[in-house]
């Protein structure tokens, strides 16, 4: 650990400094335990025991294996209204302000938001009552995070 310390304030006195924030966050969360940090959904959103479509699954093991995630825990949930399913009319009718300047969307794949290395990916289907939203949320290792 002390050998990672040494390397990593290396990097952060010679590198520029974008990188430079970004290895101090590194280095700060492999030093915290790891908690789950879950992209919160909307409070029109109830809760529903229903399973996640096959397409919805298709694209979270897509995903997770994209960039190289472990899944923590999936939960789905409906509201009475039909969504947009284009991403980013969806993400700004369904997320608040605060939750879309924390969480950020990654652009390789669809529905993958990312807040350090805590990820959600966030899949809306319509239905006849409504939209259907299943939330995954998924880890990245600290070495992947860290590289």
């Amino acid at each position: 650990m002390c050998g990672a310390l040494v390397i990593g304030l290396s990097i952060v006195a010679l590198a520029s400094p974008a990188y430079r924030l970004c290895v101090a966050l590194a280095i700060g969360d492999y030093l915290r335990p790891t908690e789950v940090v879950e992209i919160p959904l909307n409070v029109t959103c109830v809760s529903s025991i229903e399973q996640p479509s096959p397409r919805a699954t298709t694209i979270i093991e897509s995903q997770a294996k994209l960039y190289h995630l472990v899944l923590q825990s999936v939960a789905v949930c409906r509201t009475p209204q039909r969504m947009s399913q284009a991403e980013q009319e969806f993400a700004q009718a369904f997320f608040s302000a605060d939750t879309r300047a924390h969480w950020l969307p990654t652009y390789l794949g669809c529905c993958t938001y990312s807040f350090r290395r805590h990820f959600a990916i966030v899949v809306a289907e319509d239905s006849s009552e409504g939209t259907l939203v299943v939330r995954a949320s998924l880890m990245q290792s600290r070495w992947e995070y860290l590289k």
